[in-house]
């Protein structure tokens, strides 16, 4: 039996311990964290974390596991979504001149890493329209109407 496997993503205040509190009450639920990624931004004093875990008892009933985790979690004041990885959400990528980070998003999605369908690139420079190229995706190039931005 293949386990499903899902994308749970949470924003909430920063503060220290939430990803022990977090993998604690995952491990009580006997859900595993197979992939992790967590940054805080200090600027807005926010924490965020993205987790792709699985179930041994299999499908993730949303309404146990919602009831379960919001109780062991609860004083984090989080905010999270869980989806299904299989699922892939329709995504319009907005860059600017540099293309790294838009290499590394079309990258990860190209090997399923990051599952979307990425229905078009905006961008306010031309250079990027070759990758856009290179992936089959619509290029959209806004020119930008103020002169003294470079």
């Amino acid at each position: 039996m293949k386990n499903t496997t899902y994308i749970f993503r949470i924003k909430c205040p920063d503060a220290y311990g939430i990803v022990a509190k977090v993998s604690t009450s995952l491990n009580d639920m006997d859900i595993f964290i197979t992939d992790s990624s967590f940054f805080s931004d200090p600027s807005t004093k926010s924490y965020f974390m993205r987790l792709k875990i699985f179930s041994s008892k299999g499908e993730i009933e949303f309404s146990n596991f919602s009831n379960a985790f919001n109780e062991a979690c609860s004083d984090l004041k989080m905010e999270w979504t869980l989806e299904n990885e299989a699922s892939s959400p329709n995504t319009l990528v907005f860059v600017s001149k540099y293309g790294h980070c838009l290499q590394d998003l079309l990258y990860k999605n190209s090997i399923d890493s990051l599952r979307m369908n990425v229905c078009g690139i905006v961008s306010n420079h031309e250079n990027l329209k070759t990758i856009s190229d290179n992936y089959s995706i619509p290029f959209f190039y806004i020119k930008n109407k103020f002169r003294n931005k470079r």
